[in-house]
């Protein structure tokens, strides 16, 4: 698993491997050239995880200093967070493009797997989680949208799936707002990039 830190790599793919869908790529000498990979860009995993062999050919197109993690440090570490990750993201999917009467018996083990172990749902019986994922709903919300107001009436809880947000609360002067709580990534909030709600 490689992360660039400074300058750039080429991602070229040989023959038979592009994609057929997409516009045609320069030819070269390592394969069809895909994409620039710049400082702060990750590439590797995908072969880490899959126990596969490499999917593309990897150029540097200048001198390059790289943070390199090898495949069992990798494993041991990062994969646990890299497969928490990808839970989310598949909640994201689901509630988001799955209504909840259509739901089948995996995606509700997938969303019923995403609150195992949350702290705020531990107490629940496993039915009862199952049926806390057939009604719950995706919300979106982009940087800085207000979901609700300090006083406005309940009507959902949030939990953040993607992004993190920010609570506030009055001033005891009234005069402005000051910060209370910063929420990341499957902590129960109002606001963040992605979210799901429960009636």
């Amino acid at each position: 698993f490689y992360m660039l830190l400074k300058g750039s790599v080429g991602v070229y793919l040989t023959k038979g491997q592009d994609d057929p869908g997409a516009s045609p790529a320069p030819e070269t000498t390592h394969g069809k050239y895909v994409v620039t990979i710049h400082a702060g860009g990750t590439f590797g995993e995908w072969a880490l995880e899959r126990n596969q062999g490499r999917a593309a050919t990897i150029v540097a197109k200048e001198a390059c200093d790289l943070l390199v993690v090898n495949v069992d440090d990798y494993k041991r570490i990062l994969y646990a967070h890299r497969h928490d990750r990808l839970k989310y993201d598949k909640a994201i999917h689901i509630l988001s493009t799955i209504a909840p009467t259509d739901r089948q018996k995996q995606h509700l083990t997938d969303l019923t797997e995403l609150l195992q172990g949350h702290p705020f749902f531990e107490q629940l019986s496993l039915e009862s989680r199952r049926e806390l994922c057939r009604c719950m709903q995706h919300a979106y919300a982009p940087s800085d949208r207000l979901l609700y107001r300090e006083g406005d009436p309940p009507d959902f809880f949030f939990l953040v799936l993607r992004g993190c947000v920010g609570m506030y609360k009055s001033d005891p002067s009234g005069k402005k707002r000051r910060s209370w709580l910063r929420s990341r990534r499957a902590d129960l909030s109002g606001l963040s990039t992605n979210v799901i709600s429960t009636v």
